[in-house]
Order: structure tokens, then sequence, then C-alpha cells
């Protein structure tokens, strides 16, 4: 028997299939001497214990392997799930708060991780030519911002921008100087100029707070109307300070009509940065154009990032509402809502006739542009019956009578379609005859839907295309994009300003005072074809805040000191009327005469918040309300520009 023991125990420590070394604890195997008394089923218990042993270590392997495979395929089903659970996830509240919630716990764990940074070297470069973030330094906050300026609709761009803030820990709204601190390192170099360009613009001279008003005092700032102008008059309050809402109608930005820009609104643009945002805006060499709703996108973009508040879908149907809808104190309320709205009437405003002439129509028609190379290749034109009297003529035998004609081509970028969009103007009695108008009535119901048959107008509409834009004559109409406009008067506001008591407004105290004003179409109708509306909206964007400036150390009273009256306000609301006057006169012809050059000797866009810099006939001596602030003369580095992007340059 101690023979055979021994034989057995020779054969398992010679084996290659089991080692003593691998279990643990290691069982333990009797020696020669007291290898007599063990019997053969106890050898038998050792041998199955290590058995036993070895499979549990092969079992865990598996285990752990299964396990890591399971998480990997779970966190690829996370991800593709991510997106497709986005849209329901943006309009439930608690939806958001647990997205946050995610966010920062992934934000936490990220600060866990040692990155090792390049090494900036001082006087090196600028923050704007700073390096590109590598792969390693990739954040949340980064890729939020990424989808914050490329969101092609409201709601995704606020739920962007308010991921963005959760993951930098900022409070919102914020200093533009502090995201751009913060942000500037993580993004690429196209966001860095976006950020930076910003915080440049707005710590210039002319944004300083005027002498007389207490640190951290803000007007707080109600506009009505996020159209180009309103949004426009939005930015420039916020570069001042204030504390700005913007109270929108509808709830996204849908209009197609396509804006025809002057070489300084284009200027003004890019020194905002829009192209940092839109690379494809302005892309053509010849024309100044964009969409409606392409410029709505990136100026709403830019009002965010300067602390901008726009509410959507909130219709205000009078002053009273005013108090139900925004609860703060109004300091100051502009009107941006449109044409011959009566909105402000119970405030002492009112539109009047401007001009008014033979019975002018407006037909504006949106046709689908797919892109295609031969549609690509349209020349985009204005025509005028004064230079193409043949083709006019031609027109008139068939009974389609027209002054002009302009035709653009939009690239479909932050709106719902790409179009054709052709204006063109005609007369009432052309369109009666026609058959396009049922009934020649009074003014004011003669463009009513129930008096226009839309297939004739249609069908007058695509007579005047074929003979200037041949290949799209039977081009298909974007849906709901036929339309008609009187313009047989245009109106104008009674003023631009003006100052009520908080009592108006329906204000708790009301012993404060309201400035209230007009800008855009609700201070003067454009005449279209010349694109007035945008571009004397701009002009009056910049005038309206810099009246808001001027007003506020008397809005802004520090503690203790009595609260200004009305009258006090008198001088800065006339002043007010003479610029008005200077922007009633201005058109499409006489512009080069009206205003100064928009660029100075280098080059650079020099239009700014004074009016001196922008109307020929204003160079009144007067000081800049922040002058005494002791600014450097020109303030900081202003920005320059070019089509690709900003450069910054001394001033």
């Amino acid at each position: 028997m101690f023979n055979e023991l021994q034989a057995v125990l020779a054969r398992r420590k010679s084996s290659s299939s089991f080692d003593i070394t691998d279990a643990e604890p290691e069982p333990t195997f009797p020696d020669d001497e007291n290898i007599k008394r063990h019997s053969s089923a106890q050898l038998e218990a050792f041998e199955a214990a290590a058995l036993r042993r070895q499979r549990s270590f092969r079992d865990a392997e598996i285990n752990a392997a299964e396990k890591a495979g399971q998480m990997r395929r779970d966190k690829l089903a996370k991800s593709a799930a991510a997106e497709r659970d986005l849209s329901p996830i943006r309009t439930s509240k608690s939806g958001i708060l647990s997205v946050r919630d995610e966010i920062e716990r992934e934000r936490q764990s990220q600060l866990t991780r040692v990155v090792v940074e390049p090494p900036l070297v001082k006087g090196s470069y600028g923050v704007a030519d700073a390096p590109a973030p590598s792969p390693a330094n990739h954040s949340p906050a980064a890729d939020a911002f990424a989808r914050f300026l490329g969101a092609t609709d409201v709601a995704d761009t606020q739920l962007h921008f308010m991921y963005c803030m959760t993951n930098l820990s900022l409070a919102w709204p914020t200093k533009i100087s502090t995201l751009s601190k913060l942000l500037s390192p993580l993004v690429p170099h196209r966001s860095r100029q976006l950020l930076t360009g910003l915080a440049a613009k707005q710590a210039r001279a002319e944004y300083a707070p005027p002498k007389g008003v207490r640190p951290r005092a803000a007007l707080s700032v109600i506009v009505i109307g996020a159209g180009p102008v309103g949004l426009r008059t939005a930015i420039e309050l916020a570069l001042l300070g204030c504390r700005c809402e913007v109270l929108e109608s509808r709830e996204s930005f849908t209009r197609l009509q396509v804006l025809h820009l002057w070489e300084w609104v284009e200027n003004d643009l890019i020194d905002l940065g829009i192209k940092s945002i839109d690379p494809s805006i302005f892309a053509a060499a010849d024309l100044r154009r964009c969409s409606t709703a392409q410029l709505q996108h990136s100026l709403f973009k830019v009002a965010l990032l300067l602390g901008v508040k726009v509410r959507f879908g909130c219709r205000v149907d009078s002053v009273d509402s005013l108090s139900s809808l925004h609860r703060r104190r109004i300091d100051m309320l502009v009107d941006a809502s449109g044409a011959r709205c009566e909105l402000l009437n119970s405030l002492g405003f009112c539109q009047e006739v401007s001009l008014k002439s033979q019975k002018a129509l407006c037909i504006v028609i949106s046709l689908a542009n797919n892109k295609s190379p031969e549609e690509l290749e349209l020349r985009e034109s204005t025509w005028s019956q004064q230079y193409f009297q043949a083709e006019f003529g031609a027109l008139a035998t068939n009974g389609v009578i027209l002054e002009n004609l302009v035709y653009y081509r939009s690239t479909g970028a932050f709106a719902d379609a790409a179009t054709h969009y052709f204006v063109m103007t005609t007369t009432s009695d052309a369109l009666h005859a026609y058959g396009a108008l049922r009934e020649l009535i009074r003014e004011g119901e003669l463009c009513a839907k129930e008096n226009v048959d839309y297939d004739m107008l249609e069908r007058y509409a695509r007579q005047a295309i074929s003979a200037f834009v041949p290949e799209l004559s039977r081009q298909e109409i974007v849906p709901n994009n036929l339309t008609i406009f009187d313009f047989s008067e245009r109106k104008q506001s009674n003023r631009a300003a003006t100052i009520v008591s908080g009592a108006a407004l329906g204000e708790l105290r009301q012993e404060t005072s309201c400035l209230v004003a007009r800008v855009g179409d609700a201070l003067q109708e454009p005449f279209w074809p010349e694109g007035l509306g945008i571009n004397r909206g701009f002009l009056g964007a910049l005038d309206c805040a810099e009246l808001a400036q001027r007003c506020m150390p008397l809005l802004l009273k520090p503690l203790g000191q009595p609260m200004a009256t009305l009258e006090d306000f008198d001088p800065l609301l006339r002043r007010r009327e003479e610029i008005f006057g200077l922007t009633k006169r201005l058109s499409g012809s006489n512009r080069l005469k009206e205003l100064k050059p928009h660029l100075d000797p280098q080059r650079r866009y020099c239009y700014s918040l004074d009016p001196r810099t922008r109307y020929a006939s204003w160079n009144r001596a007067e000081p800049a309300p922040n002058s005494a602030r002791g600014a450097a003369p020109g303030g900081p580095p202003r920005m320059s520009f070019h089509v690709s992007g900003w450069s910054q340059t001394t001033r």
C-alpha cells in the first residue's frame, strides 16, 4: 500500500496539468513519514479539492470577461439611445433636470482624471491663437457648446446652451468675459473667436457705465418681438449691461423672406461674430443677403451668450398684461412687434401716414430651391422697368404690369427650406383686370384673403418669373409662401420714444419712470424692394440703445436721491426725435450721402453707439455719456473683420 501511494504522489508531482502553486490556499499533502496514516479516500479528497480550486479560478475569469463584454454592450446601447431619447426629454422639466444631474456626475468623474496639458508660453500667442484642445481635453461643456452653435431649432439651442452652462458650473445669465475665460480653452478656434470677440466688444469704452450710475445697477428691459431688429436691439442693450428679456409670440423662427443688406449692416453683423456661428452667411461675393430665419437664429445665439432671456410663445396683447408676464420692475419697454401695431397706443403712440401714392401692391413668392447644379448657376439680380423696357413691355401685353422685380436665392441654413425668393411691385388695377383681385375695394381690405384669387395671383407671378428667370417658371411653390401687400401708403410712428410713469405699466412702485421706445417696422414701415426694413432698423437699434445709455443716470438714481421727474427726460427725448428725423429721410438712393463711411482709413468697422460716427449731418460737439469714467481714448482693442473671421488689432 505504501509503495502504491508513493507512485501516485510521484505521478501527480511530475504532471504538467497541475501545479501546487496555482491554488490558494494550497492543499496539504502527506509527507513520506505520515503517508502510511492516510487512506486512499483521503488522497482522492485532496486531489478533488485542488481540481475544484482550479475550476473556480477559471470560472471567475470567464465571468469577469462576460461582465466586461456586457458593460461594453450596455454602453454602446446607451449612447445609441441617447439621441433618440433627446426629443421627449427636452420637453420635460424633470427630464431636463435628470440630464443635468447625469452631466454633473460625468463632470465630477472627469475631474478625478489626471490630464497633462501642454505648457503655454507666455506671450507666444493670444487667446484667439491658442492651440486647439486635444481629444484628451475634451469636455461635455465643449460638446454642448458645439451642439449649441449648430442647433437649428430654438428649443435645441436653449437646451444645449443650458447644458454648457451647467457643465461649467455657471449660473445664467453670466458675463461674457467670465464665460469666455472658462470655455475658450476647451473649444476649437472658430468658437474661441466668437467668445473672445464678444468679450472684447463689451469691454470697449463705449459700453462703460455712465457717470452717476451706482455699481452693479442695471436697467430691466422688455423687448416685444424677436425679429432681427428686436434681437439686435436686445444685444446692444445687453452689451450696455442691461437685464433684457425678449417676448416673442411665435414658437420658432419660420420666416423665409430673404433680406437685402447694405454693406455696413454686413460689417456690423460680422463685428458681432455672426461668421463664427454661421460661416455660410454672406457667401455670395456680389450680393449681401440672407433669409430672415437664418439671421434670427444667429442673433438669437449671440443674445443668449450675452445674457438675454428669450421667451417664445409669449404673446403680449396689451400693456396691462406685461405685469403678469414679467414680475420685475420695468425700466425700459421696447416695441419691436412690427408694422401698424397698436400695442402702445394707450401710452401716447400712434401710426401716421408718411407716404401716400397710387395703389401700389407688392407680391412675394418663394419657390423651392432643390440646389441642383442648374439652380445654383442662376444669376440673382434686380430688374427695373426703367432699364429693361423691352422685357416689361412684353409682360404688359399679356396683362402683367410690373414696376420692378427682385430675385434672391437662399441656402436654407437654419431655416425650414431653401428658396428662390421673388419680390415684384404692381398695381391694383392690373391685378383686378387679370382676375387676381376680385374687387377694387377700399384700402385696408384690398389684400384681404377673401378678396384675393390665389390661383390667378400665382399665375400672374409665374408669368413675371418666366420673363426674367425662365428656368424657374415651373418650379414648385413653397407651401403658404405666396403673399400680397398693399404699399399704397406707408406709415411711421408719431414718436420714437417717451417716458411714462410706472403706474401706466401696472408697477407697484408708482413713483418709478419707464422709458418706452419703438424700433424696426413699428417705428417706420419700410419699402421692401429697397431693403429699408433691416437697414434702417439696425440704425434704430443703435439709436435706441444710445438713448437708454443716456437715460441710465435718471432711471437708476442712487439710493437716497430723489427720483427723476418726467421733465428731466425732455432734453434727451427731443434729441432722440432729431436723430429719428435723420433716419426718416434715409433711402437706398441717398444712403451714401446721409451716412458716413462705415470703415476707417485702416479698413476697420467704425460705427458705434455715438450717432456722430454714423450720420453725416450729425456733428454736434457733445460729450459721451460715459466720458467721465476715465476710459482710455478709443477704448480697448476693437475687432477688425475679414470674410473668414476676426483678427484682433489695436485701434
